[in-house]
C-alpha cells in the first residue's frame, strides 16, 4: 500500500521543504499547510472531588482548599467581562465540577452567560444536579465521563466511599442518553486494566446500546505515572476493538494518531504536540490562571481583583509544545510526533522516540481501513 497526500493550494509562506516521509511500505507527503489551534477555556471551580482516583496528580491538600462562595463567584464575574468576546471552547473541569457544592457557581453560569459548555466528568452526581443538568441539557455541548473498566475494577480505581459509584454513573448515563446529550465514555487506560476494556464495552453495548450516533468509547492513556500505557500498545489494542466492534465508534486517544487523522483530511499539520500554551485554565479557589490542565505549576497569570495574563510564559509555553529545539526541527517524524510532552520533556530520548513513532505511523498505515472509509 503506498499512500500520497498533496495539497496544491497552499501559499507560499506556508510551504515546507521536509521531504516525504517513508513508513515501511507507506509514503505521505509532506507539501502542507499549518493547522489551526483549537483552544479552550476551562472553568475549574476547585479541585475537590467525590472520587479518590488511585492516579490522581491532586493532592488531598490542595483538594480541600476553602473558598467563600461570594469570593468565587466574584472571579467568576471579572473572569466572564474578561473573556466575554473570546473564541475558546467553554469547559468544565475540575476535581469534579458537577459536586453538589458547586451548584451555585453552574447557576451562575447559566443565568448570567450566553455560553454552552464541554464538561470533563465523573459522572456521578446526586439526583439534585441531575434535575439542574437535565433542565438545563440544552446549554452543554457534550459530557466526557471516564468509566475504568467493569464494575468491581472500576470501583477499586475510582472508589467512591459508601457508594457503588459504577452503578451511579451507569444510571446517569442513561438520562443524558435519554435527554440525547452528545457523550464520550472515556476509559483510562494503562498496564493495569487494558484486559477488561474488551469486556467494559460489551456490556456497555448490552446494557446502553452505545453503538448510537451521539455516543464515542475513548481509549485515554493514563500519564505521568509508573504504569503508563505505551502509545503503540494503546494503538494496537484500540485497533482490534475497532475491528471487533465495527458499528461503535471508538476514539483512541492517540496524538500521533489524531494529527495523522487531521493531517489526510485537510486540515493540516504542525509540530504543536497538544494545545499548552493556548489554553487557559483559571483556578476561581487559587486565583491563578495555568495553560496545562494537568499541572498547575504552568501558571501564566493570575485572577483576583482583576485578569492578569502574561503573554511571554504563554509565547514559551507555545514554543515549548512547538518542539522548537535543534533536534526536532531537523526530524521529519516531528509533525506526528507524540512525544515532547512539556512535563515529561526532560525523560524523551530522541533515538528512542523516533522509533517508536516510526512503528506508530506505520501501524496506523497499515490499518488505515480500520479509521477511514477507502475509496477503490
Amino acid at each position: 500500500m503506498r499512500i500520497n497526500f498533496l495539497f496544491n493550494d497552499i501559499p507560499s509562506y506556508l510551504e515546507t521543504s521536509i521531504p516525504t516521509l517513508s513508513v515501511g511500505n507507506n509514503s505521505i507527503d509532506l507539501s502542507h499547510h499549518e493547522s489551526n489551534i483549537d483552544s479552550r477555556l476551562f472553568y475549574k471551580f476547585s479541585n475537590q472531588c467525590n472520587m479518590r482516583c488511585e492516579y490522581c496528580f491532586q493532592s488531598e491538600e490542595v483538594k480541600n482548599m476553602p473558598i467563600e462562595p461570594r469570593m468565587l463567584i466574584e472571579r467568576l464575574r471579572i473572569c466572564e467581562e474578561y473573556f466575554k468576546e473570546s473564541s475558546y471552547d467553554r469547559v468544565l473541569f475540575g476535581g469534579e465540577p458537577f459536586i453538589e457544592s458547586n451548584l451555585p457557581y453552574l447557576k451562575w453560569l447559566i443565568e448570567e452567560t450566553d455560553h454552552n459548555y464541554y464538561a470533563f466528568t465523573n459522572g456521578a452526581f446526586n439526583a439534585r444536579m441531575s434535575s439542574f443538568i437535565t433542565a438545563n441539557i440544552n446549554r452543554f455541548k457534550a459530557f466526557i465521563i471516564t468509566i475504568d473498566g467493569p464494575e468491581y475494577i472500576h470501583n477499586k480505581r475510582r472508589a467512591i466511599k459508601g457508594i457503588n459509584g459504577f452503578k451511579l454513573i451507569i444510571e446517569n448515563i442513561k438520562v443524558l442518553i435519554d435527554c440525547g446529550l452528545d457523550l464520550i465514555l472515556q476509559t483510562n487506560v494503562d498496564s493495569g486494566n487494558y484486559e477488561s476494556t474488551q469486556l467494559l464495552l460489551e456490556y456497555l453495548e448490552n446494557e446502553l446500546s452505545i453503538s448510537k450516533e451521539n455516543i464515542i468509547f475513548s481509549l485515554n492513556p493514563v500519564l505521568h505515572c509508573i504504569d503508563n500505557s505505551d502509545e503503540l500498545e494503546l494503538l494496537e489494542n484500540g485497533i482490534k476493538l475497532m475491528k471487533e466492534y465495527g458499528d461503535t465508534t471508538i476514539n483512541i486517544n492517540s496524538t500521533t494518531l489524531q494529527k495523522l487523522e487531521k493531517f489526510l483530511l485537510g486540515n493540516g499539520v504542525s509540530r504543536n504536540r497538544c494545545t499548552i500554551g493556548y489554553d487557559i485554565v483559571a483556578d476561581f479557589t487559587t486565583g491563578e490562571f495555568y495553560t496545562c490542565s494537568q499541572s498547575a505549576l504552568t501558571s501564566i497569570g493570575v485572577l483576583k481583583n482583576k485578569v492578569s495574563i502574561d503573554t511571554k510564559k504563554q509565547d514559551y509555553y507555545k514554543l515549548a509544545n512547538n518542539k522548537s529545539n535543534d533536534s526536532c526541527l531537523k526530524c521529519d517524524l516531528a509533525f506526528f510526533c507524540s512525544y515532547g510532552c512539556y512535563l515529561d520533556s526532560k525523560y524523551v530520548d530522541g533515538i528512542n522516540c523516533k522509533i517508536k513513532i516510526r512503528k506508530a505511523l506505520e501501524l496506523i498505515l497499515n490499518n488505515i481501513s480500520v479509521f477511514f472509509d477507502l475509496e477503490d
